[in-house]
C-alpha cells in the first residue's frame, strides 16, 4: 500500500507479485516485475515480499509504475476510492538510499488502515472467471423415434 506524501487517508494498492506464480511467469512483463521486486527486496533486506502486512518505520518516498487494475471491494487493507491498484508493479524508484525496516502490523493496526467497502464495481460472478460470466448451462436435449 502506498499514500499520498501530502494526504496519508488517500491510499492505493500496488503488489508487486511473486514470479514463480503462474500466471506471472508467462507474463511478457516478467523481467520488469522481477527487477521490480529485486529492487523492493534490496531496500528492505530481512523483510522480502511476502503476505504479510508491514507498516515501514519511517517515511520512505517511492515513485511506483505498474499495470492500472480496477479490482472490487473486499476489505482490503489502503483500497482507493475508486479501487484502482497497480498490478503488477513493473517499476519503484526510491528517492533515498535505504535499507529500510518494516515490522508485521497487529491485527489492530491493519483494521485502521481498512478502508471501505466501497462501491466500485461488484464481485465477480460464481463460478465464472474473475470479471467474467459463468458460462450459460447447456440443457440436455432428448431425440424421440430414432
Amino acid at each position: 500500500m502506498i499514500a499520498d506524501t501530502l494526504d496519508a487517508t488517500r491510499t492505493m494498492i500496488v503488489e508487486i507479485p511473486d514470479p514463480q506464480c503462474s500466471s506471472v511467469c508467462s507474463s511478457a512483463k516478467l523481467s520488469q516485475i522481477q527487477q521490480a521486486r529485486q529492487n523492493f527486496a534490496a531496500h528492505f533486506p530481512g523483510f522480502p515480499p511476502d503476505m504479510d502486512f508491514r507498516l515501514v518505520q519511517g517515511s520512505v518516498e517511492v515513485r511506483v509504475t505498474g499495470v492500472g487494475l480496477f479490482d472490487f471491494s473486499h476489505s482490503q487493507t489502503g483500497l482507493a476510492k475508486n479501487c484502482i491498484e497497480l498490478h503488477p508493479v513493473l517499476d519503484i524508484a526510491f528517492t533515498q538510499p535505504g535499507p529500510f525496516t518494516a515490522v508485521r502490523a497487529t491485527p489492530e493496526q491493519e483494521k485502521s488502515l481498512s478502508t471501505g467497502p466501497y462501491k466500485c464495481m461488484p464481485e465477480p460472478p460464481h463460478p465464472g472467471v474473475l470479471g467474467t460470466p459463468a458460462p450459460p448451462k447447456k440443457s440436455a436435449t432428448k431425440k424421440s423415434g430414432s
